[in-house]
């Protein structure tokens, strides 16, 4: 059984796209491993709502439809997505600048992003190269080019980590984090159409143009779209509460302790997820796959993580520097909601294949209320309580989501 898993063409690509990934991982890590001790807490802190802004901005660049790409049924249906996408990535640029140009200071400040204003120049830059990197993934996913995806990935950590350290002496601290991130995006977006056909592409026939692409995969932009958006905020959501109430160097503390934990989970999950999207889409068995892709994740990403929960300040001190101790001992509260998104952010792409986006965007709505109405209740408690409460809540409502996932995978005959 072991061997015909280990030859099979699942597993081939799978493990192709996880080297890519842990070489691009790896150098993330000597990266952070260097600035965590050269830069500020409050630096990460800053750099966390540049990030966290952007992954909530980020799906209204395409609308998610290149999420449709895998399931286009001819080339030509294929090449009119891939239009789509870029078209819609360049005019939401446009929009988001203006809107950043024209809303108030003190909106920006109720919000907790006021200090991202100095940065708003490279928000709509890596906005747009967002958009184009997230069409391109899919293309590639779509023609099955997983070497070109890893490579793209490690492209772009030399670049990111690069430019961060380099810039680390010379520009401003949160600069230099923001900086790299900025030109990771480009020079992966650059790395993929130098290294593949995407670009001829980018023009079609007058009669390949006849059906109205974006009707009939409308269901992306009116679900998966908002609910991406939804859940980006879900994620960061104690990004803006820890902002507003304790400030950045909280925050700075709060996400590097999330980056440790989810870091070693990436390298996996960046890899399964476009094998795993491509692969149930052709399965015969996709319930099988379903259980076996959700309960290995789930076992794999507590055996990852469980040395942080005995020994997570003593971890973070020794490896980041005495002044992030304090972030190792949030990792005991954070690693079942950790471990929980992995396994569920694995199996997610199975909603869009049967085409129930509408009840990820529900379950969404659900979740973000209730963590909002929950912190709210929380006001005025230690940052401890708002982590366990907040880590409860979301495992429960990731373990909800994968049962729901399988009940109409069953149903789906």
């Amino acid at each position: 059984m072991f061997g015909r898993i280990r030859h099979s063409e699942f597993f081939k690509n799978v493990f192709t796209l996880l080297k890519g990934n842990v070489i691009s991982q790896i150098l993330t890590i000597a990266g952070t491993l260097i600035l965590a001790r050269v830069l500020s807490v409050e630096s990460f802190g800053v750099f966390a709502l540049f990030a966290g802004t952007l992954s909530i901005l980020q799906p209204l660049a395409t609308g998610k439809y290149e999420v449709a790409l895998p399931l286009a049924k001819t080339i030509f249906e294929a090449k009119r997505i891939l239009i789509l996408c870029l078209k819609n990535s360049l005019w939401t640029s446009v929009i988001l600048l203006l809107v950043l140009l024209l809303v108030p200071d003190v909106l920006f400040e109720r919000m907790g992003v006021l200090k991202l204003k100095p940065y708003f120049g490279l928000l709509v830059v890596c906005f747009f190269f967002g958009g184009l990197y997230a069409t391109f993934r899919y293309w590639l996913v779509r023609e099955k080019s997983f070497k070109t995806l890893a490579r793209a990935q490690i492209a772009q950590s030399v670049t990111t980590v690069t430019t961060r350290i380099g810039g680390s002496f010379i520009l401003a601290d949160a600069l230099a984090l923001i900086l790299g991130y900025v030109l990771g995006f480009m020079v992966v977006v650059g790395w993929m159409l130098r290294k593949s056909d995407i670009s001829k592409n980018f023009t079609i026939r007058k009669e390949e143009n006849s059906e109205n692409i974006s009707r009939k995969f409308r269901s992306f932009p009116l679900f998966s779209m908002p609910f991406s958006v939804l859940n980006a905020t879900s994620a960061n959501l104690l990004i803006y509460v820890f902002q507003i109430t304790f400030g950045t160097f909280v925050v700075g503390l709060y996400t590097q302790c999330m980056k440790v934990l989810t870091l070693p989970l990436n390298v996996i999950s960046a890899s399964f997820m476009n094998v795993f999207y491509q692969k149930i889409t052709q399965s015969n068995q996709p319930k099988k796959l379903y259980l076996l892709s959700f309960f290995s994740s789930w076992i794999l990403g507590f055996l990852i993580l469980s040395p942080l929960m005995i020994w997570g300040s003593e971890i973070f001190s020794f490896v980041l520097g005495g002044k992030w101790a304090e972030a190792g001992s949030y990792a005991v509260f954070l690693i079942p909601l950790a471990v929980a998104a992995f396994a569920t952010e694995n199996i997610n792409d199975t909603f869009g294949m049967l085409l129930k986006n509408h009840v990820l965007l529900i379950w969404e709505i659900l979740y973000l209320s209730v963590s909002i109405a929950l912190l709210f209740y929380l006001r005025g408690q230690s940052v401890q309580i708002f982590l366990f409460a907040f880590s409860a809540n979301g495992t429960l409502f990731f373990l909800a989501l994968a049962g729901i996932g399988y009940w109409l995978l069953g149903k789906n005959k």
